[in-house]
């Protein structure tokens, strides 16, 4: 009987580690997934973060004249569209907070109406 309780012991102790080992093991599997999605979502930004120069490495160059004329036309049109996708944006904030405020407005009388209506019914409790 005291053998099988020391090994009902035992079997127990080897659970609660289990467990314990598979909780680590899920909440490190966590840690992880966000520390690589952190990380990939840095060296993105850092990728996509380029200098103004058109032949970046900073070594003299023979500028031929078609393909300089074409990177800086190139070049060009990225910062228009950038500009163009910055005032698009601009005008999608601007409406969505006129949208919000008049959301807010209607809520506003709506938590109006309900704590009338709240206070009402306190009345008509009390009475």
């Amino acid at each position: 009987m005291l053998a099988l309780q020391e090994s009902e012991g035992r079997d127990n102790g080897r659970k609660h580690s289990m467990l314990e080992m598979q909780a680590s093991t899920v909440l490190a599997g966590m840690y992880n997934e966000r520390a690589q999605s952190q990380l990939q979502a840095a060296e993105e930004r850092k990728r996509r973060k380029t200098g103004n120069r058109k032949m970046g490495d900073g070594k003299a160059k023979y500028f031929s004249g078609d393909d300089f004329y074409k990177m800086c036309g190139e070049d060009e049109q990225k910062k228009l569209d950038e500009m163009a996708e910055k005032e698009k944006r601009q005008a999608e904030r601007e409406v969505y907070a006129q949208k919000l405020a008049t959301w807010q407005v209607a809520n506003n009388a709506i938590r109006a109406r309900n704590s009338e209506r709240r206070e009402e019914f306190a009345a008509d409790v009390a009475a």
